[in-house]
């Protein structure tokens, strides 16, 4: 393990997001070439792939740290469907296993911070998969639950539709689990930081938020001047959003100090 070396190539890669990121805000604010832009985006979110590999690498290959590295793959797969092909379905259902990964990261942290808190003897400690997918399952059923309902509003169910519920339903789920988790991340400082991984999935809720404003305009036809300007802000705002959201979840993984064998953020 090389903490010197994965301090200075997170400080490299960090420093070019942030490049990158004030390169694709001008193209997409000034009109620029939109394959240039979508070029730019996704070598954007490799950087983020490769930032929480040389982690692993470089500091301790921790559970949690392997578990970003899972997510953010499917991150970039879901990045090349939803820039560069028309078939959105299929980065959507790469983005749901990217939120299920997300569960079982903090599902495993309220394992950890019960396990310190003394509350998990063995017994239990035996069901926690099957609470795992009991979770999974009641997912599952909302989601159905939802899409029935859509239909019965003369909704056209598709795939699109289908996966998209169940994406929706998962994100909210999360960032619910997520604020649960407040009280005990006092005791996840050696597990991941907290506080970033929040931050993180905020960002990356409003972009979702924006995404569906942007595309509201293929649905409703409106001569609203106040929403075309809405829908033109979140073509940008989306974006802003999504990288600082998608760096600061790659950086949330175990925080240590440079003396305490760890990494420089």
């Amino acid at each position: 393990m090389n903490y010197r070396l994965g301090n200075m190539i997170s400080k490299g890669i960090v420093g070019t997001l942030g490049i990158l990121y004030l390169a694709f805000l001008a193209l997409d604010f000034f009109g620029g070439p939109v394959l240039v832009s979508s070029i730019i985006k996704f070598m954007s979110i490799v950087l983020c792939l490769i930032l929480t590999v040389v982690r692993t690498i470089c500091y301790e290959a921790t559970v949690d740290r392997i578990l970003l590295n899972v997510a953010f793959v499917f991150t970039v797969i879901a990045d090349v469907f939803l820039l560069f092909t028309p078939v959105y379905e299929y980065g959507i259902i790469a983005f749901c296993i990217v939120q299920l990964i997300y569960f079982y990261r903090m599902f495993s942290l309220l394992r950890y911070s019960l396990r310190m808190e003394n509350r998990v003897h063995r017994k239990r400690n035996e069901k926690g998969v099957l609470d795992f997918f009991l979770h999974l399952v009641t997912r599952g059923f909302l989601s159905a639950v939802i899409i029935v309902f859509l239909q019965s509003q003369d909704f056209v169910i598709d795939i699109l539709l289908m996966v998209s519920v169940f994406y929706i339903v998962n994100f909210v789920a999360n960032l619910l689990y997520l604020l649960f988790l407040y009280p005990k991340k006092h005791y996840m400082n050696g597990q991941i930081r907290y506080g970033l991984f929040f931050i993180g999935m905020i960002l990356f809720f409003l972009c979702d938020i924006q995404v569906g404003l942007y595309n509201l305009s293929l649905y409703i036809m409106s001569e609203s001047k106040i929403l075309d300007s809405l829908i033109q802000a979140a073509g940008v705002g989306m974006w802003a959003c999504y990288l600082p959201g998608q760096v600061a979840i790659s950086l949330s993984d175990a925080n240590y100090s440079r003396n305490n064998r760890g990494s420089f953020i």
